[in-house]
């Protein structure tokens, strides 16, 4: 969950199917779990099927597993938290994952 206390922000949200097009970087790379390219939109919903979300103070965002999004600050001041939760989906994709970099002697992912 992403919660917005003060100012505003736009998030650019794109599914992990339609997120090949943003060049996510390879498993070993540093910035495994990120993509090369943000997404292109405008509101309601761009040619790559990202969608832009804005959030004010109090509004709060739900993301769901493997959704790329990219945020910018749309206030010189904003100041927002978030909160990770782990379903138990989620949790098993992150270990078959990490059983398969095992198995090819690579780390494991962070849980």
């Amino acid at each position: 969950a992403f919660c917005q206390l003060h100012g505003r922000k736009t998030f650019l949200l794109t599914s992990a199917i339609t997120g090949d097009a943003l060049l996510p970087f390879p498993y070993l790379h540093p910035h495994f779990r990120r993509t090369q390219l943000p997404p292109r939109t405008s509101l309601g919903g761009g040619s790559d099927g990202a969608t832009a979300v804005e959030l004010q103070a109090g509004d709060v965002l739900l993301l769901a597993p493997f959704v790329f999004h990219h945020v910018t600050a749309l206030s010189p001041i904003s100041l927002s938290y978030n909160v990770w939760a782990h379903d138990e989906e989620t949790l098993r994709v992150q270990r078959l994952v990490g059983r398969a970099g095992r198995s090819l002697g690579l780390l494991p992912l962070p849980e």
